[in-house]
């Protein structure tokens, strides 16, 4: 029984090593190409996404380009007067929906007409248009410069000026609802939702244009620079990970042409969760081969220690004189080691039989 225990260890021991030795080897191996995988794969959507929000931006500054060059804006600029530019600035808010209202102010930045026909306000508080009537610059625009209708917007402006002249008589301005940069950030959501997906747009400064956390509403107006995703945005462009509210996340940080940062990153769990049930299948199957190898060494030590055992009790009955009952037919018939030897048993009980009856002739002297 002793020889079966040791046989049985050795079979165990050689197959648990080299399926140990794989097991560890490919999980690590399959660990590091899913991550390498999950660091390609939003590398390419954040950098996706980044040139849509360009895209949107230039969109939105060429059309304030064009309307500011339209001739009825800028005869109403000069007249300081209405005029027709309603029907210009709702034509052109139609046509481009993003926008909750488009206005033309004069160079007091005090609203002259607007798209919706509301209550005119002055802009000049507004740091874009400051910008433009302060500073002189041609154009410009800010994020979240409060909330219209209770949505977080960006403001356009571009200033107005003549033909052939650079007199500025106002500006022209749009307000574009984040909304529609949310709609542009994450449009692969929609079609297929990945569960613990983030993606973050934020100002330098930490306010919250897209967040998909929470909805669009007034709380994308808070900053939230302590924010760990924003924290390991801001920190660097590239590969980022930190811990978040669904645990560890692997993403990476981009900047659009505006400084504005954005974050794409998934759960670093969601990420190995295929490894990991591979890892578990393949932990099933090593204990089923390690079940196997462990009966085929039990029935291989009990087929080599069972015929070396009675072969033993042989022997030592052959010690004793005990030449009768002596039964080896069974092992005889093996073609093996096993089989040779019990024929050598079986030749040698021969000769101790014949040499017994020898001696036995043999008159006593």
């Amino acid at each position: 029984m002793k020889l079966s225990v040791k046989s049985a260890l050795v079979f165990l021991a050689s197959g648990l090593i080299p399926l140990a030795t794989i097991s560890l080897v490919g999980y690590d191996q399959l660990r590091e190409q899913a991550v390498d995988r999950a660091h390609d794969q939003v590398r390419q959507e954040a950098l996706r996404v980044v040139d849509s929000v360009n895209a949107w931006m230039s969109d939105n500054r060429r059309m304030m380009t064009v309307l500011a060059r339209n001739q009825q804006v800028i005869e109403a600029a000069q007249a300081r007067k209405a005029l027709d530019s309603v029907e210009v600035l709702q034509a052109f808010g139609s046509t481009y929906s993003w926008h909750t209202v488009v206005f033309l102010s004069d160079t007091t930045g005090q609203q002259v007409s607007r798209s919706d026909r509301s209550g005119l306000v002055k802009m000049g508080h507004q740091a874009a248009a400051q910008r433009v009537l302060r500073d002189g610059a041609a154009a410009a625009d800010s994020a979240v410069i409060g909330t219209a209708d209770s949505v977080p917007s960006i403001l356009f402006v571009n200033a107005v000026r003549p033909y052939g002249n650079l007199e500025l008589l106002g500006l022209v301005g749009a307000r574009a609802t984040v909304g529609e940069i949310t709609r542009i950030v994450a449009p692969s959501q929609a079609a297929t939702p990945m569960p613990g997906l983030l993606v973050m747009l934020a100002t330098p400064a930490g306010e919250v244009l897209v967040h998909t956390a929470f909805s669009a509403d007034k709380k994308q107006s808070n900053l939230i620079g302590s924010a760990p995703e924003f924290v390991a945005a801001s920190a660097k462009q590239g590969v980022v990970s930190f811990d978040g509210a669904q645990g560890s996340m692997l993403g990476y940080s981009a900047r659009t042409d505006s400084g504005w940062i954005l974050l794409y990153a998934v759960p670093q769990a969601q990420v190995l969760e295929p490894v990991q049930r591979a890892a578990r299948w393949f932990g099933l199957i090593c204990l089923a081969a390690l079940g196997l190898f462990g009966g085929v060494a039990w029935l291989a030590s009990r087929a080599v220690a069972r015929p070396i055992l009675h072969l033993s009790r042989v022997a030592d009955r052959v010690s004793k004189g005990h030449l009768d009952d002596i039964e080896l037919a069974g092992l005889e018939a093996r073609g093996d080691e096993i089989g040779e030897l019990a024929r050598a048993v079986s030749r040698l009980v021969i000769s101790f039989k014949a040499a017994l009856g020898m001696l036995k002739k043999r008159p006593s002297s």
